[in-house]
């Protein structure tokens, strides 16, 4: 009897025992720091990662920091890998005017524990590129329109790294049937109207007609505004009836930044900020009717869901102006 008393009282000894667990921030054997926020700007800041007093016995297999525009954030949000310890980190592609959290992290013996968190805004975004801007979409985990138009898209696509290197910062596109769309955009410049779009892209291919993004109804003449990869090489505006080959190049795997702006008479086309080639169009206007804005694929026709040319690869970031935006803002988009 006694045995199984004492058999008894060990077993809820042990079980009464907490499973060992690495303790968030400031444990009793990892302390994980979040170094404080400077250098805000509107889209880029800086913190960093400090980790101290691990023991032996644990092993470090990731560090970094993470952030995101809600409480708590993890790294299934933004975050960025750090080697070591480092005072240093500059958190990328952000929206201006937004409120983040950061937080930094280890992955400690298979276990995520994160420091304490910071919270700052960005500032506002710079005046000259917010001006006529009418759709905005920093695909930052979402694909929401942050200009005062809402045009927000909607159907599928795969969170991605975007071009800074960052996880969740883009979206890519199977090539077969991921897109995003929205039909009667509003704000959208029509007709001859001047216009701009800036959009950064990665192929995964370069093989076939694929559309990186635009608007329009994609068979009618003169009324579609797309950018598009071309099957034999280089890159395409498609008007239709005005269709322009401004690149002969192929930039398979590299992040490209692209940037058309038109002025009512004249298309200029800008790849990673330098002018790249220019047309003055013919006495017949465009008559481009913005019924339709797709990002991965062209939208032939949305009712019988004749979608075609669809992307491979990931895109980043895709603003509309309704005015010509100029060289140097060109230079600047794309040094974001």
């Amino acid at each position: 009897m006694k045995k199984a008393i004492f058999i008894w009282i060990v077993f809820v000894l042990v079980s009464c025992e907490k499973d060992p667990v690495i303790p968030e921030g400031m444990g009793n054997f990892v302390g994980v720091q979040t170094i404080a926020i400077s250098n805000i700007q509107d889209t880029r800041a800086l913190s960093g990662v400090t980790i101290a007093n691990v023991s032996p016995q644990y092993s470090i297999q990731e560090r970094g920091v993470c952030w995101g525009m809600a409480d708590s954030p993890t790294v299934s949000d933004f975050l960025i890998l750090t080697n070591a310890n480092t005072p240093s980190v500059t958190l990328t592609d952000l929206i201006p005017g937004q409120k983040y959290f950061v937080r930094s992290y280890a992955k400690i013996n298979g276990i995520y524990t994160y420091g304490n968190q910071r919270e700052f805004m960005t500032t506002a975004t710079n005046s000259a590129l917010s001006n006529g801007l009418v759709a905005y979409y920093p695909l930052n985990g979402d694909s929401k329109d942050y200009s005062s138009s809402g045009n927000t898209l909607s159907n599928g696509a795969t969170k991605a790294i975007g071009r800074s290197g960052v996880n969740n910062t883009a979206y890519s596109f199977n090539g077969t049937s991921q897109f995003l769309t929205l039909l009667n955009p509003k704000n959208l410049p029509a007709n001859n109207a001047p216009y701009s779009m800036s959009m950064w892209f990665k192929a995964n291919i370069w093989s076939r007609d694929m559309v990186i993004a635009g608007y329009g109804p994609a068979n009618v003449p003169a009324a579609c505004n797309y950018a598009k990869t071309l099957a034999t090489r280089g890159l395409m505006h498609n008007h239709w009836s005005f269709d322009q080959t401004f690149s002969t190049g192929t930039f398979t795997n590299s992040w490209m930044h692209l940037v058309i702006s038109y002025d009512g008479g004249t298309e200029r086309y800008y790849l990673n900020g330098q002018l790249v080639y220019s047309w003055p169009h013919p006495a017949s206007p465009l008559l481009i009717n913005p019924s339709v804005l797709s990002i991965g694929a062209r939208v032939v026709n949305a009712s019988s869901n004749d979608v075609r040319e669809y992307f491979s690869g990931s895109i980043d970031e895709l603003r509309v102006y309704n005015r010509a935006i100029s060289a140097s803002e060109a230079s600047s988009l794309f040094n974001l």
